[in-house]
């Protein structure tokens, strides 16, 4: 028997979502790419597959999944219709939400090289060329984020040499400019380069979160390395831990490289840098505590919550009404046919608003995914919430068995 809805702040939620798509068989988030990003109250996923033939070699085919929280449901997008030899991308959603925006690069192959897949939430599909002004250099394990019209490029590897080179592309120019490049040839060079880490930004500073450096240290999280996009600089900055956890780790998350970070802006303009999982030095040894940090105090504080098992490259966004959401992560690098967690969790990071309680509480309790959406307004659900479903639609072989 399903047990009843019961509200619950900073934990960890399975949301129990299928796994077998009719027709196009399990739906394993063990992809070689996997990234997961927010649209307003729903998630996109886009994964990437890296196939080889006699034809065309190796390359990668890609698709884009949409999941509504209020359903439950995954629903493949049919107007996603892609195949690039690249690697490497980066998915995020431009300021206006109705774009997906997937960054790729390919420095071998000329006539792929830089630019932006630009699917529209309508299913048209467009290639948007960047390859004006000074283009990254590194060609792995950076880390990227958008700010207004902005992406920024920050570290990575380049021919395996971690570097802390910072590039900024602008939309609105289609340019790309160098604000910071690291010495290659200078071993005092500072700072240390660093691949595998996560940033994030509040418009004046970026923020670079773990990851590791040449000598295959982990860098720890008492100090975060920060970047002025003024200035064009970089400054270490000391962190505060949480007096709760002084016993472990002296209170400040433990060193880790590729493990999935959001941000949050809170309701007092507070900018938080949101952390879960990841893998320690120790090549099998994987974390799953969930960690935030307020960049504006720069005080850590540990969430009660945790992965319900140690993961690493798991993906994860936050939508607008301050509800994280985890998806996948592998648990081992085993290489084996299916070494990830195909699970979505997700969890409230503070206490909503009453209405939005309400909505969560009838979602649970009630099928909406084929009601008509004039009969959910004849109710007296705010067409707030019913414009967070997507259309109606007949049954079809894509939709999911519950």
């Amino acid at each position: 028997m399903r047990p009843g809805y019961s509200f619950k702040c900073q934990q960890l939620i399975d949301c129990q979502f299928t796994t077998q798509p009719k027709g196009i068989g399990p739906f394993v988030v063990a992809h070689d790419g996997l990234h997961l990003v927010a649209r307003n109250f729903n998630l996109l996923v886009v994964l990437s597959n890296t196939d080889f033939d006699k034809v065309r070699g190796y390359h990668q085919d890609h698709e884009v999944w949409c999941y509504t929280p209020a359903t439950n449901r995954w629903k493949l997008d049919e107007g996603f219709k892609l195949e690039l030899h690249h690697l490497g991308i980066k998915a995020f959603l431009n300021t206006g939400g109705n774009e997906l925006l997937i960054y790729f690069a390919d420095d071998e192959n000329p006539r792929i090289g830089n630019g932006f897949v630009v699917h529209s939430i309508d299913g048209t599909n467009a290639i948007l060329r960047a390859d004006k002004g000074v283009l990254p250099r590194t060609d792995c394990s950076a880390a990227y984020v958008s700010d207004q019209h902005f992406m920024y490029v920050i570290g990575g590897k380049l021919n395996l040499i971690p570097v802390c080179d910072v590039h900024r592309y602008d939309f609105h120019k289609r340019l790309w400019q160098v604000l910071y490049q690291s010495e290659l040839n200078n071993p005092f060079d500072y700072p240390k380069g660093r691949f595998n880490h996560q940033v994030i930004t509040d418009g004046k500073f970026i923020y670079c979160l773990g990851g590791g450096d040449f000598d295959m240290q982990l860098h720890d999280f008492k100090h975060i390395l920060t970047f002025n996009l003024t200035t064009h600089t970089w400054l270490e900055r000391d962190t505060q831990p949480d007096e709760r956890m002084l016993a472990e780790n002296e209170g400040y998350p433990r060193g880790r490289q590729e493990f999935a970070c959001v941000q949050r802006r809170c309701s007092n303009g507070d900018i938080e840098a949101i952390i879960c999982g990841g893998q320690e030095a120790e090549f099998f040894s994987y974390l799953s505590d969930i960690w935030k940090l307020n960049v504006c105090t720069m005080e850590w504080t540990h969430l009660t919550a945790c992965t319900p098992l140690p993961t690493y490259i798991s993906s994860a966004a936050l939508i607008r009404n301050a509800c994280l959401f985890i998806l996948g992560g592998d648990k081992d690098k085993s290489w084996s046919p299916v070494p990830s967690v195909s699970g979505v969790y997700k969890m409230w990071l503070t206490v909503p608003k009453l209405s939005e309680l309400a909505w969560e509480a009838y979602s649970y309790y009630n099928d909406i995914e084929d009601r008509d959406r004039q009969e959910l307004i004849n109710l007296g659900i705010p067409s707030r919430f019913v414009e967070r479903l997507p259309p109606v639609e007949p049954s079809s072989e894509d939709d999911f068995d519950f």
